[in-house]
């Protein structure tokens, strides 16, 4: 490749560069919002708590069930009548199926519906029929009565399985929330930026790498420089010493460069200087602003929490329970200022505790800003002698 055209390349590189990785932040930023949204929708949910309580005998879906197909159904469950279902795969989970009888039957008579419990680490042997009469607070008790929130739905992946245990289903089926009503709910990455952080990591390397070019580049002026420093024209024929004849050749010295900063080196300081804001953003609004992420639940209370959204005893009606606050779900589905500080004390956290992805995202942030500013450095050195040799018209062209 011919030296101009190398020579193009590496100046346009950063600027394409530097291109690159605003796209991808803005594209992180823009499915952030839609995952945002997502997430402020099922936090709506959840927080509107469970429907009313219903009995199975008046369950009807239309009526009795929420937007999202959540139900809270009192029943009594046959305690003798529950068998496992085996894995539908190799590896997956199983189930546990469990008859629902009226709430008013005391002979046995046929189920009215049925109840899955099942959830993606379900094994045999975690929820038993005598374990749920346990946790309704009737022990022994073969039909004891209980009110179940979870998903209203149909047979679906398990009516194979249920034919093979000759459990024929009449009525409505009901999955319990077995991990409680907040992991069914709301998704696992609820209150964190997952998306943006995945693209940010592209989006940074890809601006790292930029600026290490901008840094390492060649400038135009010096180019200029190297072609015109001593350019010459051929003397025709012999002079005199110290004659000069119009058309003889002269020596030409350095070219001076115009000082005007290049667009490239506008935009990528610019950038870098946005980093820079951001990460003292980060580091000293915490301790501003304060935190206003909701309370984790610890794991006791996640425990409790997912036991009491199984079974519990019949009730009349059912008040939501939980333990997001509406200004929790609001504060943790926002990409804002809240979200960016928690990740970067998450960042500093880990780099202190001693991981290496965390140290090199910092690391490479320094070396970054280290670069950036030892190469404007290095160019104002190096304009003020030339500023200082050239001519008053070099200095006005």
């Amino acid at each position: 490749m011919p030296v101009a055209a190398t020579s193009i390349v590496f100046r346009l590189a950063p600027i394409l560069l530097g291109l690159c990785a605003a796209v991808v932040f803005g594209l992180g930023i823009w499915l952030q919002m839609q995952a945002n949204d997502r997430m402020a929708s099922r936090a709506e949910i959840y927080q509107a708590g469970p429907p009313p309580a219903v009995a199975l005998d008046l369950f009807d879906p239309p009526r009795h069930t929420s937007t999202a197909g959540e139900a809270l159904v009192t029943a009594q469950i046959d305690v003798a009548g529950a068998v496992d279902l085996a894995p539908l795969v190799e590896g997956g989970p199983s189930a546990l199926a469990v008859p629902l009888l009226s709430v008013t039957d005391d002979t046995g008579a046929a189920p009215l519906g049925m109840a899955i419990f099942s959830s993606p680490d379900f094994v045999p042997g975690r929820i038993t029929g005598a374990g749920l009469a346990a946790m309704a607070g009737a022990p022994g008790d073969p039909r004891p009565l209980v009110t179940l929130n979870g998903w209203f739905g149909t047979p679906g992946k398990w009516v194979a399985a249920l034919d093979e245990r000759g459990m024929n289903v009449t009525g409505p089926v009901i999955y319990p929330f077995v991990d409680g009503r907040r992991a069914a709910i709301l998704p696992d990455d609820y209150g964190q930026s997952a998306v943006f952080e995945r693209f940010s990591k592209v989006g940074g390397a890809l601006g790292f790498l930029a600026l290490l070019l901008f840094a390492v580049a060649r400038p135009r002026s010096d180019e200029a420089d190297t072609e015109t420093a001593t350019e010459t024209v051929p003397v025709a024929s012999p002079r005199p010493p110290g004659a000069q004849e119009p058309g003889d050749a002269a020596v030409v010295g350095p070219a001076i460069a115009s000082d005007r900063r290049s667009p490239v080196r506008r935009i990528l300081v610019g950038l870098f200087l946005v980093f820079v804001l951001l990460a003292v953003v980060m580091i000293t609004a915490p301790r501003l602003l304060g935190s206003g992420e909701p309370v984790a639940p610890t794991a006791a209370e996640a425990e409790v929490q997912a036991t009491s959204d199984i079974v519990s005893p019949a009730v009349a009606t059912a008040a939501p329970g939980g333990v997001v606050t509406a200004e929790g779900a609001a504060t943790a589905t926002e990409l804002s200022i809240a979200g960016v500080r928690a990740w970067a004390q998450d960042r500093l956290a880990a780099a202190a505790a001693g991981d290496l992805r965390a140290i090199l995202v910092l690391l490479l942030g320094a070396v970054s800003m280290i670069l950036v500013l030892a190469r404007v450095v290095t160019d104002a050195l190096r304009r003020r002698p030339a500023r200082a040799d050239a001519t008053p018209e070099q200095r006005t062209a």
